[in-house]
């Protein structure tokens, strides 16, 4: 086949015509004199560089196409729905013909691109998937590994990634995602234990609660929740994160959303209001308009946890407790409190993180020094901890970490 019978291949493509829109392939139909090739040669190295593609990276590359193609079929598949008796199904099977001889093309005329090969990328990024694509097979145990790769890994920006943000109307995979296991979070364990019970109900379709994690600073809440990627990615769970900006969005996030086959932990982190600054009241009504359903309800596959330092997520003021009218206040002071409390009550798992007392906070510190290979007598870790608890603003997993740090560059300098 050449590179005019490639392009009508291609060409006849509807299920995977994503191909038709690859830069790499484009560059390669259009290679018609040395420099050319040259040009196409050389984007797909840049492209097997970033992604760490090795072998016969041209294949490779197609197939990684395929497997971030996010259409009408590999949405399907994502979200269970597909089944062999669907048209889109029959038609799929019968581009994937096509696509394996496109997989399998010969550079006869191309001794340079045979030269590149078998490719070695600077970092490797083994994907088992790939490998498992790569080996011979028939047409139609090729696209079952499609199927199978969609259902399990995702496509499209899900395909790979676990923890985004929502950016003009578009999840965005974290470039550098925040590892957290819940095992670097030390003490905590009856928070963990009602966090990871919850999130177990929601993965297995059960009846689970929106989670408001509420406490001082420090004390390891936002950590929890980025830790649910390490325990119950696995599992399909992801998270996306939204600022107090983006809360007139979450209707469009959760129709996005919606339509996937993962499950979505939304994310809204340091979560409160002041009704008294501007534009406050507008983004306290559409969360809570959310939180109660509204007309659409809430996604099966969604679920909130907000982390907030302050018990009142809305501020109270004096004026709220008093029967006397004020300027911009209210008459029924009962009214106006259980206003501002009403939010809290659209989660429906509360849970509290306390601040460690001094032995808790020895304990952490020992702990987090062991994790690094560090015994130290107990009497030496103490004088530093009741030092470091001087100079900090109060006792929290976070000044632990920070504490180790500083312990850790005092043993180098002294080493």
């Amino acid at each position: 086949m050449d590179l005019l019978g490639m392009k009508q291949l291609i060409d006849k493509l509807v299920v995977f015509a994503k191909l038709r829109e690859d830069e790499v392939t484009k560059c390669l139909l259009n290679a018609h004199t040395e420099r050319q090739f040259s040009e196409f040669l050389l984007l797909l190295v840049q492209q097997s560089e970033e992604y760490g593609l090795s072998g016969d990276i041209f294949k490779q590359h197609i197939i990684r196409v395929l497997l971030t193609d996010e259409n009408v079929f590999s949405i399907a598949c994502e979200s269970g729905k597909m089944t062999e008796e669907k048209s889109l199904y029959k038609l799929a099977e019968k581009e994937v013909k096509l696509v394996v001889d496109l997989l399998n093309y010969n550079f006869t005329e191309a001794a340079v691109y045979k030269q590149l090969l078998p490719y070695v990328p600077v970092v490797s990024q083994h994907s088992k998937i790939i490998e498992i694509c790569e080996k011979e097979m028939t047409p139609q145990k090729f696209l079952q590994t499609l199927v199978e790769s969609y259902k399990a890994n995702g496509c499209g920006v899900i395909c790979g990634n676990y923890m985004f943000s929502f950016v003009n109307g578009e999840l965005r995979p974290a470039k550098r995602p925040a590892v957290v296991n819940f095992d670097d979070i030390i003490g905590c364990e009856r928070q963990k234990r009602l966090i990871c019970e919850n999130i177990e109900m929601f993965i297995s379709g059960g009846t689970a609660s929106n989670m408001l994690l509420t406490g001082p600073k420090g004390t390891g809440k936002s950590s929890c929740v980025k830790a649910l990627v390490s325990e119950y990615g696995g599992s399909g769970l992801c998270i996306v994160a939204v600022t107090r900006e983006q809360y007139a969005e979450l209707h469009e996030l959760l129709h996005a959303l919606s339509k996937r086959g993962k499950k979505f932990v939304v994310m809204l982190d340091d979560l409160s209001f002041d009704l008294s600054l501007e534009n406050a009241e507008t983004g306290y009504k559409y969360l809570k308009s959310i939180l109660e359903g509204g007309v659409e309800g809430t996604p099966q596959n969604v679920l909130f946890c907000a982390t907030s330092n302050r018990r009142a997520l809305v501020t109270e003021n004096w004026s709220d407790k008093q029967g006397t009218m004020i300027e911009n206040g209210e008459i029924h002071a009962s009214d106006a409190i259980n206003e501002k409390q009403s939010l809290k009550d659209r989660f429906g798992l509360v849970v509290t993180f306390a601040k460690p007392t001094p032995n808790e906070f020895f304990e952490i510190t020992k702990q987090l020094l062991a994790k690094r290979g560090v015994s130290l007598p107990d009497e030496h870790i103490k004088l530093h901890a009741n030092e470091w608890e001087l100079g900090q603003n109060g006792l929290s997993g976070r000044a632990a970490r920070n504490l180790v740090d500083a312990i850790m560059r005092e043993l180098k300098c002294e080493g």
